[in-house]
């Protein structure tokens, strides 16, 4: 058993080098191979970034939805996090629609107003446009006291270089660190 499995409330911080290509995917990752081991958020901070510090000064916490029951499983841990260290919560839904009706943003406002009735003083759901990966990396450029959460399909490194992934590429791209939950 793994050491986090006996504690339902682990978090696991690790670092990466920020390599990218097919060099990662070839020589393996340890931390790809943590994330896929556990089933316990891992949070990933790039060791080129020396400002992506979990210093106790995140103001923010981005947590990208879909719409998905997988993508809402990080909401638990965003929400802790957020609780502790009074960061504000920002949901964050990404489409390439321009034309988002009033349901979507209507059901990002309930989501927000049920998580401020679980303690968290300051969410916000936001609604963007364009690529996800883009847009999510794009909004760490504007928080840089930012933490991203979010869930991750757990696909293989061979997969994610074929079809791509969101949290692949917000991982090493985003301006700090990516909280990932293997969903």
């Amino acid at each position: 058993m793994l050491e986090s499995e006996k504690d339902p409330d682990a978090l696991i911080v690790m670092s990466i080098r920020g390599r990218s290509g097919v060099g990662c995917w070839v020589m393996g990752s340890v931390t790809d191979k943590v994330l896929h081991a556990v089933k316990t958020p891992l949070i990933i901070i790039r060791t080129e970034d020396n400002d992506a510090v979990l210093d106790g000064a995140m103001g923010h916490i981005i947590v990208p939805l879909d719409g998905s029951p997988l993508a809402e499983k990080i909401l638990p841990h965003a929400v802790a996090l957020a609780k502790a260290m009074e960061a504000k919560l920002r949901l964050v839904r990404v489409t390439s629609d321009e034309n988002v009706d009033a349901y979507e943003r209507h059901a990002m406002e309930r989501l927000a107003e049920r998580i401020r009735g679980q303690g968290v003083y300051s969410v916000e759901g936001v609604v963007l446009h364009g690529d996800p990966a883009t847009a999510i990396v794009d909004l760490t450029h504007e928080y840089p006291d930012a933490l991203v959460a979010m869930t991750t399909h757990g696909r293989s490194a061979m997969s994610r270089w074929l079809m791509g992934s969101v949290a692949d590429r917000v991982v090493r791209h985003a301006a700090g660190p990516v909280m990932v939950l293997r969903g």
